[in-house]
């Protein structure tokens, strides 16, 4: 009894951190020169938590490429902007036989729609303009069952800079990553 219920508990453990796929599709555009070395600020929406962690991560992505960040974003010379959006969860039912209980093992899912982009701007430009003066944009498009933002960037952010100042159009992509599914 004793080891049945240790191997029960072993499946439970390696079950919770089963390796998934995080998978969609990536566009990315430059529509002007991207000045090497430049200033940057990071234009946040909010002051939550999620906001805070992607801004670290986009400036660990900036600051990679030589970028210098500085916290006013007029005095800067790029602004990075960036937006995200995780859609209504639409449900799902599987079937299927069980081989092992007998009958049927039915299953059900939610799949949640996924947004995120990231814009670099020409500040200079834009404030002489009156109108935002866009250096590079990507954007990714996904589905899939977890629908924490949070997390989520931790794989997006740097599946949209893999193409920085690039352009490419509906690039399918797939990040292996470990989420918990508990």
């Amino acid at each position: 009894m004793k080891k049945l219920f240790i191997a029960l508990a072993s499946v439970v453990m390696l079950s919770a951190c089963a390796p998934t796929v995080i998978k969609g599709s990536l566009s990315t555009a430059t529509y002007e020169q991207i000045p090497v070395g430049a200033t940057y600020s990071v234009l946040q929406g909010s002051q939550s938590l999620t906001d805070r962690h992607i801004e670290g991560l986009i400036r660990k992505e900036m600051d990679s490429r030589g970028f210098k960040y500085i916290d006013d974003p007029e005095s800067a010379s790029i602004a990075v902007g960036y937006t995200y959006a995780v859609g209504n969860g639409r449900m799902g039912v599987t079937s299927s036989p069980d081989f092992v209980w007998g009958g049927q093992k039915v299953e059900s899912y939610t799949t949640y729609p996924r947004y995120f982009q990231i814009a670099l701007m020409d500040v200079p430009a834009s404030l002489s303009k009156k109108k935002a003066t866009y250096l590079w944009q990507a954007e990714i498009q996904s589905s899939g069952s977890m629908n924490n933002m949070s997390v989520l960037a931790e794989s997006f952010v740097p599946e949209l800079f893999k193409d920085f100042g690039k352009n490419v159009t509906n690039d399918r992509f797939l990040i292996p990553t470990t989420v918990p599914l508990i």
